[in-house]
C-alpha cells in the first residue's frame, strides 16, 4: 500500500537508507537536500520504505501542485528491488493525481496523460587511472588542458567562504537572489554532512573560476560551477575537472557531470569521455486557464 506522507512524519533516517541502497542513489533525493531545495516536500512510501518517491509540492491559489526543486536535475521511484511495472503505474496514479506536474525521473513513465522528454545526462567513472582515462579525452579536450597549463592556472581547495565571497562575480549567468539563498544553504548543509569539496582556478594570483562538487555514495556531483572571461580564454574550467579527476581516479567513484540543454556545455563534458544517461522530464498537460494561472 502506497501512502503520501507529509514532511513532518517523515523517518528520514529511514528514507536515506532506501536512498542510499537503491540502483539509482541520486544526491537529489537525500532527505537533507530535499529540505533545502523543496521546503515541505511530502513523501509517497510503500509499505516499510521498500519503495519511495518524493514529492515537491507547491500551492497557489490552495492549488497543490508538483514542480520539480531548483538545482535537482532528476528524482523518481527509489528502492533497493526491481520496479516492477505494477509497482510504477500505482506511484504514477498517485503522482499524476495532482492538478498539474512537472518532474523529473531516472526511469520512464508510462502514463499517457503526461509529455514525456527525454534528456540527457553525462557521468564518467573513475575506477581507471587518470592516465587511462585521458585516453578518452577529446582532442579540444586536450588542446584546452595544454591552454591551461601553459597559462599557468593554479587549481586548489578553497573554503566555502571564499566560494560565497567570490562565485557571483565569476558566474556569467544571472543568479536571482532566491536562488543565491538556496545555493548558499545548500552548500553548507553539504559541508555538514562532509561531502563538499569546491576548487578555485586561479590565474596570476587571481580567482578566475570556481567548482563546488558534492558526494553522495559513490558519485560525485560537479553541482555548481562558475567561470568568467578570463578562465574560457585560458581552460580554467578544464583544469578545475581535470585536478578532480586526478584526486579521485582509481577510487570507483563516478563524476556526474549533470548534464545540459545547452550544446557548448555538454560538449565541454563529452570533451571528459563522459557516458550518456539518460532521464526523462514529465509534464501532466492542464486545462489553458490552470496552466495560465500556475505559470504565473
Amino acid at each position: 500500500m502506497i501512502r503520501c506522507i507529509p514532511n513532518h512524519t517523515i523517518d528520514k533516517e529511514q528514507w536515506d537508507k532506501t536512498i542510499l541502497n537503491s540502483t539509482h542513489p541520486h544526491l537529489y533525493a537525500r532527505s537533507w537536500y530535499l529540505d533545502v531545495v523543496s521546503p515541505g516536500w511530502k513523501a509517497l512510501v510503500y509499505n516499510n520504505y521498500e519503495y519511495i518517491m518524493p514529492l515537491p509540492i507547491k500551492h497557489k491559489c490552495g492549488i497543490p501542485y508538483i514542480v520539480q526543486p531548483p538545482l535537482t536535475q532528476q528524482l523518481g521511484i527509489f528502492s533497493a528491488n526491481v520496479i516492477t511495472a505494477k509497482i510504477q503505474q500505482q506511484f504514477e496514479s498517485k503522482l499524476f493525481s495532482h492538478l498539474s506536474v512537472r518532474y523529473s525521473s531516472s526511469i520512464e513513465f508510462n502514463s499517457k496523460i503526461c509529455k514525456q522528454t527525454q534528456r540527457v545526462n553525462y557521468i564518467l567513472p573513475l575506477e581507471n587511472s587518470y592516465e587511462n582515462i585521458r585516453q578518452n579525452f577529446s582532442d579540444n579536450c586536450k588542446r584546452n588542458i595544454k591552454k591551461s597549463e601553459t597559462a599557468g592556472i593554479l587549481v586548489q581547495h578553497v573554503s566555502l567562504d571564499f566560494f560565497i565571497k567570490h562565485f557571483k562575480d565569476l558566474s556569467v549567468f544571472d543568479v536571482s537572489q532566491d536562488l543565491w539563498n538556496t545555493i548558499q544553504l545548500l552548500l553548507t548543509q553539504a559541508e555538514l554532512q562532509k561531502s563538499l569539496r569546491i576548487y578555485g582556478a586561479f590565474f596570476n594570483n587571481k580567482i578566475c573560476a570556481l567548482a563546488a562538487f558534492v558526494s553522495s555514495g559513490t558519485t560525485l556531483y560537479y553541482l555548481i560551477p562558475g567561470a568568467n572571461s578570463i578562465a574560457k580564454k585560458n581552460g580554467a574550467a578544464y583544469a578545475i575537472v581535470v585536478q578532480c579527476i586526478q584526486d579521485h581516479a582509481g577510487t570507483y567513484k563516478i563524476l556526474d557531470f549533470e548534464g545540459s540543454e545547452i550544446a557548448g556545455v555538454a560538449q565541454f563534458y563529452k570533451g571528459f569521455g563522459a557516458q550518456i544517461q539518460p532521464y526523462f522530464y514529465i509534464k501532466k498537460k492542464l486545462v489553458p486557464f490552470l496552466s495560465f494561472l500556475l505559470d504565473k
